[in-house]
């Protein structure tokens, strides 16, 4: 005779593979606490920035770095934090030190290789984080659509049109719709290494190549719609794409960042871990997200030691462009095998 609490916890086990990863219980759970607020939150963000620009009211600058800030501790930050405990959760095995010790150094000479590029070029590398931040945001949201809203994407070009469309909204529509603030942040991030800026870059602002982008993204977004033939994949990528177009870049990203990507990935986490889960099934989101923060505290702490020692050998300006402009560098130095971890969990959970 079966046991059932054993039969419970092999069909959880099964759901990670079967279910993009995500048992059908946990799916509801976030959907409901998770993927809804996302919306509403946009939604509000939207409607906000458009009565804003009919009244003319004007939004202090500096206030358009406060979702950055908070997410050095709130899910921003953090969500990256538990990759070490990854492969093994994948495996259905406990995370040892050997296991850990694995992830740590291959996350550290990526790192620091990475790192380097932007000292030598950083140009180069920031054109770079924009391609690789399109793809790993590009990621979590097909997942999102896989796992969470079931959306049927069909054949793996479906997904890979659905990946590209999706990571395309944060990263270029504020591109065509804000470009001289996307100037002045490549400029400031580019300054950190580099006295010319954003004129080693300067080609990314003529207006032939931001036509090709407009070009780009009306292609691939009509090819999502039409492969997908979903309401909610339509539905999604209309919000997104009216979002970015309508709220400043550093704070349409800086929410983004936040409260939709990071949110859905640590959602993704949370659907990992066993025990996690049968709190998210009995109701108890509050007890999920307190044992993922027990698990990404100490790597949260280490980025942010990573941070000060980039701070002391960088020697940005001591102003809050300045702060900004060298985290965006440590999230990218840190996205690069944070979305080696991300590839390897959608091959295990059968993304492609």
């Amino acid at each position: 005779m079966t046991d059932p609490e054993s039969a419970d916890v092999n069909e959880r086990s099964t759901a990670r593979y079967r279910d993009y990863g995500v048992s059908d219980g946990c799916r509801r759970a976030l959907v409901r606490w998770v993927v809804v607020p996302s919306w509403v939150l946009l939604g509000f963000l939207v409607v906000t920035f458009a009565v804003v620009r009919a009244t003319g009211v004007s939004v202090p600058p500096s206030y358009r770095y406060a979702p950055f800030l908070v997410s050095i501790v709130v899910f921003g930050l953090p969500h990256g934090a538990v990759d070490h405990l990854v492969p093994a959760r994948l495996r259905d095995e406990k995370p040892d030190l050997v296991s850990v010790g694995r992830v740590m150094a291959v996350y550290t000479v990526l790192v620091v290789m990475y790192a380097v590029v932007w000292f030598v070029a950083p140009g180069l590398a920031f054109v770079f984080f924009i391609g690789l931040t399109l793809y790993h945001w590009g990621q979590g949201d097909l997942h999102a659509s896989l796992g969470f809203l079931r959306t049927n994407l069909g054949s793996r070009l479906g997904r890979a049109v659905t990946l590209v469309s999706r990571g395309s909204m944060p990263m270029l529509v504020p591109l065509l719709a804000f470009p001289e603030e996307y100037r002045d942040v490549a400029d400031a991030v580019i300054r950190v290494f580099d006295p010319r800026g954003a004129e080693t870059i300067a080609f990314a602002f003529e207006p032939a190549f931001r036509f090709s982008v407009g070009v780009f993204l009306v292609v691939f977004v009509s090819a999502t719609v039409y492969l997908s033939r979903s309401s909610f994949e339509a539905g999604e990528l209309a919000l997104l794409g009216v979002y970015f177009a309508t709220v400043p870049p550093i704070l349409a990203v800086g929410f983004y960042f936040c409260f939709w990507h990071s949110t859905r990935h640590i959602g993704r986490l949370i659907a990992l871990d066993p025990v996690a889960v049968s709190h998210v099934e009995d109701g108890n989101a509050t007890r999920a997200l307190l044992r993922f923060g027990r698990d990404a505290a100490p790597l949260t702490a280490g980025a942010v030691v990573i941070f000060a020692a980039l701070w002391l050998v960088a020697s940005p300006p001591a102003t809050v462009e300045g702060f900004f402009a060298l985290y965006l560098i440590l999230l990218a130095a840190l996205t690069l095998p944070h979305a080696g971890v991300v590839t390897l969990m959608d091959r295990v959970q059968r993304v492609w």
